[in-house]
């Protein structure tokens, strides 16, 4: 159990209850909820995932291949 979610039938699902708590725990602490709450211009997502994308460490450990497309795509949902 994680932050007071118990296993579900799948990974996906307890992923998606997680995804909620952490959602509830963002509006509860108020704090900003996105890029843009934290000032950070939109014309800057090229810049921030192109430095994202020197981080091997990161890179290397994350389950899913990341290149600079998907890596802008992610930046600007999170926008």
């Amino acid at each position: 159990m994680a932050l007071g979610i118990d296993r579900k039938t799948s990974e996906y699902e307890t992923g998606l209850e997680l995804i909620k708590k952490i959602e509830e725990l963002i509006k509860k602490c108020n704090l900003p909820a996105g890029l843009s709450r934290l000032n950070i211009p939109s014309d800057a997502i090229n810049k921030i995932a192109a430095e994202a994308m020197k981080v091997d460490r990161l890179l290397k450990n994350n389950p899913r291949e990341i290149d600079l497309e998907s890596a802008k795509a992610l930046y600007a949902e999170a926008f």
